[in-house]
């Protein structure tokens, strides 16, 4: 709930490894906190993927341990076949983290892929090495919350198949909620969540969109969304499969599947009574995938290193991120995204150029933002400054936001500047599906903490829309910056600080001063207008000076500017024009600053 010392308890939990004879779900622990403490101290953000990876090892050597004595007592045979696969299931001798029986050839889908811009290379987007239609023959069972694949009891007595296969691209999974009964770390062998209660009926065809998360409305846009438009434009007779979707109870209820899933769904023309299979994470299901009209299909990626972030220029080494998808299924979602948006949205958007400002909602307290405030402010300085813009000023030479934020521009005549700016408070649910999508396809610029809502910009066109994120630094918060130099848009981020707890991406709010979030908007804006050389003669005053806190409350943490473009750190820009809090850092103290940047 956002009230615990993460540092604390960090150091508790390694405490407790060295008590727990199988720690598959204190390794796990351990790695979650390490993600959050990444934020502030750059050592913790490989610790955690190594401790993800330390989790997820140890549950597979436990479960091929467990199934093995399983396998010598009751068919006098051992585990023939053992891996624990994500990225590409495929038998291939020539990677060592193959299976080597129970799969079907996989067709092996991989594109090249030409960065956006020109100063950005492969590294920098983060693309993974290849997109995987994988087909199943054989006995499955799928259990647990991310739909772990294993072969079933009855197939392993027969073959001896013991692989575990992952449906997301990286280890962050916790594997030992998928495969284990609910209870805490305990002496002796820790049983198997036992058989399936819900099978599929034989000659079905399935393609499982069950994976961490999957109907999260980030998860759903940004990966199983992807996924099953990926298959739908790759895979023969992808329309006779019926799609394997995480529901709570009858499809025919509609509270078993999120609204934005059933809209999606809609708008792809597949019926979910009919054509949609509910996945209960607490009876998990066996597919029977054998002979030539059953299969079971899944799509899956590699593992993605997370983008390059100029406030960690020290750090050589590539660190892992959560969920981030190649960015050739990304694109390939978008051009549908944006189609169904324009085809099915029931409103006209605002006449061009617009700002969108996310707003979370009071339901959601954990990144709680002065959104209103915001977007008061912005309104009435984006109309100060579109008035100083100057026609002949406004370039044409480049595709708007096509180019790189330091490339030089040419003046050119013939294009009228904005009369203004129409600045729009979003609200996800005031807003049905396709109209989100519409109204963030011809945004200008779209202003947001981090959090789902920012998903909707899969529906933005290549260099029409500049994305500016209130987020964090660790390698969990690393979704939006990916999405938006995978799709071609120009990307900043202001991060805000620790507070005392080292919360992060669990602190209750999203700490920034709305001057801050202002100004960066207003250049940002101007950039995307095509308008680099604009006299900015008016500025938002600073804010009153901070009195200091008491050393219980909370500190308000100085804000740092993360770029798509730019190299360089945050204090080689322009701190007039970005108003920094350098100016304040001597106003308060904090206690506790070993290992922060």
């Amino acid at each position: 709930d956002g009230d615990g010392n993460v540092t604390l308890a960090h150091q508790y939990s390694l405490e407790q490894l060295k008590y727990s004879p199988e720690p598959h779900r204190t390794n796990h622990q351990v790695a979650t906190l390490e993600a959050m403490l990444c934020e502030y101290n750059v050592s913790m953000c490989q610790q955690s993927h190594y401790h993800f990876r330390i989790a997820a090892f140890a549950t597979y050597q436990h479960v091929t341990k467990f199934r093995g004595e399983n396998l010598e007592r009751t068919a006098k045979m051992k585990c023939l076949h053992s891996k624990l696969q994500l990225g590409e299931w495929a038998t291939n001798n020539e990677n060592p983290m193959a299976p080597s029986g129970g799969l079907a050839a996989a067709s092996n889908v991989l594109h090249p892929f030409t960065p956006p811009y020109p100063n950005n290379t492969r590294e920098d987007l983060s693309i993974s090495s290849g997109i995987y239609v994988n087909s199943l023959d054989g006995v499955y069972d799928i259990v647990g919350p991310d739909g772990v694949i294993i072969s079933n009891a009855k197939s392993t007595a027969k073959d001896g198949d013991c692989t575990v296969l992952l449906q997301n691209g990286d280890f962050y999974v916790n594997l030992a909620d998928n495969l284990f009964p609910p209870q805490p770390n305990a002496q002796g062998p820790v049983p198997l969540r036992g058989a399936p209660r819900a099978t599929i009926e034989k000659d079905t065809k399935v393609l499982s969109l069950v994976q961490f998360a999957g109907t999260a409305f980030y998860h759903w846009m940004a990966e199983s969304l992807p996924k099953l438009i990926y298959f739908r434009q790759t895979f023969p007779d992808a329309e006779q499969y019926k799609l394997l979707i995480r529901a709570k109870g009858s499809l025919k209820s509609a509270s078993a599947l999120p609204k934005f899933v059933r809209a999606s769904l809609k708008m792809l023309m597949i019926d979910v009574e009919t054509e949609v299979i509910g996945y209960d994470v607490n009876s998990g299901v066996t597919i029977d995938s054998r002979g030539p009209t059953s299969d079971l299909a899944a799509v899956t990626w590699d593992p993605a290193p997370c983008p390059r972030e100029e406030f960690h220029a020290k750090i050589t080494e590539r660190r892992m991120c959560a969920s981030l998808p190649p960015a050739e299924a990304l694109i390939s979602a978008r051009r549908v995204i944006t189609e169904l948006g324009r085809s099915h949205a029931t409103f006209a958007v605002p006449p061009s150029p617009y700002v969108l400002v996310i707003s979370r909602g009071s339901a959601v307290s954990s990144r709680s933002l002065n959104t209103t405030l915001v977007a008061d402010m912005l309104r009435e300085q984006a109309a100060k400054h579109i008035d100083l813009l100057d026609d002949s000023e406004i370039d044409e030479t480049v595709p708007r936001g096509a180019a790189p934020l330091a490339t030089p521009r040419k003046s050119v005549t013939g294009r009228q500047k904005p009369k203004e700016v129409t600045v729009m408070e979003f609200r996800d649910d005031d807003h049905i599906l396709a109209d989100a999508w519409n109204l963030f396809r011809g945004a200008s610029l779209i202003v947001g903490p981090h959090g789902g809502a920012l998903a909707n910009i899969m529906a933005c066109e290549e260099g029409k829309t500049t994305v500016l994120e209130v987020g964090f630094s660790t390698v969990a918060a690393q979704q939006y910056k990916h999405m938006s130099i995978s799709l071609g848009l120009r990307y900043r981020k202001l991060i805000s600080g620790p507070d005392r707890l080292r919360r992060a991406l669990n602190s209750p709010s999203v700490i920034a001063r709305p001057e801050v979030i202002v100004n960066n908007a207003v250049e940002l804006l101007l950039e995307q207008l095509g308008e680099d050389k604009a006299v900015r003669k008016t500025q938002i005053p600073p804010g009153p000076k901070r009195v200091q806190q008491p050393p219980s409350a909370p500190v308000e943490p100085e804000l740092t500017v993360e770029s798509q473009h730019s190299r360089k750190p945050a204090k080689s820009l322009d701190d007039e024009r970005i108003a920094t809090l350098d100016d304040e850092e001597e106003e308060y103290e904090d206690d506790d600053d070993e290992g922060d940047l």
